[in-house]
């Protein structure tokens, strides 16, 4: 479970969530305190007054996504602090780390397709990064992960914030993301520093597909999907690509006319769909609805 709090400046929770309704409140913040959270967001992202941007995302609710607690006070001793660790470690990609980071949507898509221990990722608050949670196997040894998921994030072509994953009792700004995604068959992170990391680099170009202007076959345009998937994106329908092969083609597929029932029908003829992870398709298709240019 996830705790929460009116503001930065209370210490004391007003209750928890988990990491479904933390999701559910992301994408719809119906709950207080989270549901006046749009209107600030709102504010805060049309103004370019840093003082005033400053103020507004101090009176957002606040997230503990490391642990649930009882208080934040800061005299009080950890173990007073802390009734359990939540078992996520929170990562925050920031275009000042990542100078490349053009465009937040397009990565926290990118990462819920390509990163197997994303449990969730959303836009921040300043709508320029993205924020996700991973899950890791061990939560009491928390602070021992730091150094591996900065280095697989490195990897991967990204700078996380490493303050972020050190201190379970790091806050987030809560921000609506009415595109945020939930991965629920996500991996536990490893607590080994030798793991080998074999993901695409972030930096990768994806081409898109438009109106079927790049189409001048004769095949039918579920073919010409799978073989733009395949000789312009790079991913194949075999295990250890199937995930982003499906994600990409949704993608595609929906950027040319068919809609979410054909898709879900020309996916199955694919691969039965006990054999696909459950947002892939989705994903796809909100991808190709929120960044589609």
């Amino acid at each position: 479970m996830i705790s929460y709090l009116a503001n930065k400046t209370t210490n004391t929770p007003l209750g928890s969530l988990s990491l479904e309704d933390l999701h559910n409140q992301l994408i719809d913040p119906t709950e207080e305190p989270f549901s006046k959270s749009k209107e600030i967001v709102a504010r805060l992202r049309s103004t370019n007054d840093k003082a005033l941007k400053k103020r507004l995302k101090g009176t957002l609710p606040v997230i503990v996504p490391g642990a649930e607690i009882r208080t934040k006070d800061k005299y009080a001793p950890l173990q007073y602090k802390v009734k359990q660790y939540s078992g996520f470690v929170q990562v925050d990609i920031d275009p000042n780390d990542n100078p490349n980071l053009s465009n937040a949507v397009m990565l926290r898509d990118w990462l819920a397709a390509n990163i197997p221990y994303m449990a969730l990722v959303a836009v921040s608050a300043s709508g320029n990064g993205v924020w996700g949670l991973i899950q890791i196997e061990f939560p009491e040894k928390f602070q021992s992960y730091a150094g591996p998921i900065s280095s697989y994030f490195e990897n991967a072509g990204i700078t996380i914030d490493k303050t972020k994953s050190k201190n379970p009792l790091e806050l987030r700004f809560f921000a609506p993301d009415p595109g945020a995604i939930l991965i629920p068959d996500h991996q536990l992170f490893p607590l080994n520093p030798e793991t080998k990391v074999l993901i695409p680099k972030c930096e990768k170009k994806i081409l898109p597909v438009t109106n079927n202007s790049i189409f001048r076959s004769q095949n039918s345009i579920e073919e010409q999907c799978v073989e733009w998937v395949r000789s312009r994106v790079g991913y194949s329908l075999v295990e250890g690509q199937k995930h982003n092969f499906i994600f990409w083609l949704c993608y595609a597929l929906y950027k040319n006319g068919l809609n979410e029932s054909e898709i879900e029908s020309y996916i199955y003829t694919l691969t039965p769909k006990s054999q696909i992870r459950s947002n892939c398709i989705k994903g796809g298709i909100k991808h190709a609805r929120l960044n589609g240019n």
